[in-house]
């Protein structure tokens, strides 16, 4: 900004307040700051996209009786001693840590409906992990968004995907690692850093 000192010196390019020849200041960053609020409006068609499919899947989510598969994982979970669900997770097949997460909100409640929550949440944040992917495969600008909005549209309205995220076994959980894994591979490509890559390592 050119600005004239009362003085009448020629006048100077400064963004530096100086009282009595700048105006008021302005914070630098009051102009880009931004609220949570206004970040969720800039973002709110993904928004919609994430609540439509978290309700698809927890629709009818109590229709049904265990399924085998389930009923296996809901014994394991259900035994009275930590010891012996132990002994049971060790000798199966499965890695522990969604048997571990169940046992965690087992001693909030054993109804396995509200257990199946557990993989209804895997699977609507890996819709946002699969948003985040596709900005990362698009690059920047409208193909990275346009690629991201596809990503999450196709695994929030796949059937397939639907119907794992509503059984009581560790697929949606499996879905949302590998999209966290590959977010943290694609941008330790671009933008190697440590945290990234312990990130990826870690899923």
């Amino acid at each position: 900004r050119r600005r004239r000192p009362p003085s009448g010196l020629p006048p100077v390019e400064s963004d530096v307040y100086l009282p009595g020849v700048n105006s008021t200041p302005t914070p630098a960053s009051a102009s880009t700051r931004s609220s949570p609020l206004e970040a969720v409006a800039r973002l709110r068609g993904l928004v919609v996209l994430v609540a439509a499919a978290a309700f698809v899947r927890l629709h009818d989510l109590s229709d049904w009786w265990l399924n085998p598969d389930e009923g296996i994982y809901y014994s394991i979970l259900t035994r009275a001693d930590f010891a012996g669900f132990w002994q049971e997770v060790t000798a199966n097949a499965h890695p522990p840590v969604f048997y571990l997460l169940l046992r965690g909100l087992g001693y909030l409640t054993w109804d396995f409906v509200l257990l199946r929550w557990a993989p209804v949440l895997f699977g609507v944040a890996a819709i946002w992990a699969f948003w985040l992917a596709g900005r990362e495969l698009g690059g920047p600008g409208v193909r990275g968004v346009v690629a991201g909005v596809l990503a999450a549209t196709w695994l929030a309205l796949s059937p397939d995907a639907v119907a794992l995220s509503q059984v009581l076994r560790p697929y949606s959980l499996v879905v949302l690692l590998l999209a966290g894994s590959l977010v943290a591979l694609l941008r330790y490509r671009s933008r190697p850093e440590r945290r990234t890559l312990v990130a990826y390592t870690g899923l």
